[in-house]
């Protein structure tokens, strides 16, 4: 949180230069833009630190088997093949 408002905070204040600034002055255009990117990856690179957590170690692992009860792996159930030879009929009543 205080990375995104600390970021937040000189965007802001970058964009006020911009409003402020004439349209023949580039450069505060090109600070709010690299700003842009760089609070993008500030912001991105302390959720990730934030959300280090080990609850995904186990599924990470080389070894790990699933844990949970319903498995990721679902039955292949058998289903009918259509073809370009299989008639399809339509009913008239249905459209």
């Amino acid at each position: 949180g205080l990375a995104a408002a600390a970021c937040g905070t000189i965007l802001v204040v970058l964009a006020l230069q911009l409003g402020r600034s004439s349209d023949a002055d580039r450069g505060a255009a090109q600070r709010l833009f690299a700003f842009s990117i760089f609070y993008l990856f500030i912001l991105f690179a302390a959720l990730l630190a934030s959300n280090r957590s080990d609850r995904w170690s186990p599924m990470l692992s080389a070894g790990a088997t699933p844990t949970a009860v319903g498995s990721a792996q679902a039955k292949s159930l058998p289903r009918p093949v259509r073809t370009a030879a299989t008639p399809i009929s339509v009913r008239t009543d249905e459209v």
